[in-house]
C-alpha cells in the first residue's frame, strides 16, 4: 500500500510505500529532506484532478503528475489531462488570469510609460502566472498571490524576458526557423526559473535541455493550442478566457511530465 503526504518545505505531493514510513527522503521539487509520516495508505492528497502515482518495486518516492500515466510524451498527450485539469480547477484560475488580463490592458493603455512598464512587468507577471498553473497541475493550494510571485524574483525573470525577447526577434529576423527553434525550445524557462530558482540563462538552458529530444512535441502541442485559442476567439471572445488557461496549464503538464522523467 501507499502513504501519500505532502513535502514539509515545498507542499509538494509526494507518494511512498507504507514499509518507508519513518524513512528521511529527498523532495524531487525542492531537494528538500522530508520524513514518510504515518497514514491512510492511498488516502490521497492530490486535490482535484490529480492522479495516485505509485512508487516502484525499489519504494522510490517521487511527485505526481495529474491524471497523467508514464509513457511516451507526443504533441497531443498533454491536452487532455490540461483538458480536465483546467475544468476541474477553472474557480482558482479565472481570478488571477482576469487580473493578469487587466493589468496588461491598463498597461498597454498608458501612453510612453506604457511601453517601459511593459517591459518591466510581463517577464516577472507571466513567470507569476505559469507558476501558479504548475501548482494547481501539482494539486497544490494556488490562489491570486501567486500571480506576483515573479516580482520576487524580479532581476531573473526582467533578465529572461529581454534575452528570449532579443534573441527570439534576432531568429525571426534572420531566417524566421531559427527564431521558432528558440521560442519552443525556451517554452519552459519561466517555469524552470520558478520552480528552481535558475537564473535567467541558466533556466533558458535547463529549458532548451529538458525539450532535447521533445522540441517536436513542444511545437505541435503549441500549434495545436494556437487553434484552440483560435476557437476560444471565435466564441465571441469569451472562450478565451478557458483557453488560455488550458495553453498555460498544458505546458506546465509537459513540463511536469519531463521533470519527473516519466517519459520513455
Amino acid at each position: 500500500m501507499d502513504i501519500d503526504f505532502y513535502c514539509t518545505s515545498c507542499g509538494q505531493p509526494l507518494v511512498a510505500s507504507e514499509e518507508h514510513i519513518g524513512a528521511t527522503i529527498e523532495c524531487p521539487a525542492c531537494r528538500a529532506a522530508t520524513q514518510v509520516p504515518p497514514g491512510v495508505a492511498g488516502a490521497g492528497v492530490g486535490g482535484p484532478g490529480a492522479a495516485p502515482g505509485r512508487a516502484g518495486g525499489s519504494g522510490a518516492v517521487h511527485s505526481r503528475i495529474a491524471e497523467i500515466a508514464p509513457g511516451p510524451l507526443d504533441w497531443a498527450q498533454p491536452i487532455a489531462p490540461a483538458w480536465r485539469i483546467t475544468i476541474s480547477n477553472f474557480g482558482v484560475l479565472i481570478g488571477p488570469f482576469l487580473l493578469y488580463i487587466v493589468i496588461q490592458g491598463v498597461i498597454s493603455w498608458l501612453p510612453i510609460a506604457g511601453g517601459v512598464a511593459g517591459l518591466l512587468v510581463t517577464g516577472p507577471l507571466t513567470a507569476g502566472w505559469t507558476m501558479l498553473c504548475l501548482k494547481v497541475v501539482r494539486g497544490q493550494q494556488a490562489g491570486i498571490n501567486d500571480l506576483f510571485a515573479g516580482f520576487a524574483k524580479f532581476g531573473v525573470c526582467l533578465g529572461a524576458y529581454l534575452l528570449m525577447a532579443i534573441l527570439i526577434s534576432l531568429g525571426m529576423l534572420a531566417l524566421v526557423i531559427p527564431g521558432i527553434i528558440m521560442s519552443v525550445g525556451w517554452t519552459l524557462t519561466y517555469l524552470v526559473i520558478m520552480d528552481r530558482d535558475s537564473g535567467a540563462w541558466e533556466g533558458m538552458a535547463a529549458s532548451w535541455d529538458m525539450l532535447s529530444g521533445y522540441k517536436w512535441s513542444m511545437f505541435g502541442m503549441s500549434f495545436l493550442l494556437v487553434l484552440i485559442n483560435i476557437a476560444g476567439l471565435a466564441c465571441l471572445g469569451v472562450g478565451l478566457l478557458f483557453t488560455i488557461p488550458l495553453s498555460t496549464v498544458a505546458t506546465a503538464v509537459f513540463y511536469e511530465k519531463l521533470r519527473t522523467g516519466e517519459v520513455y
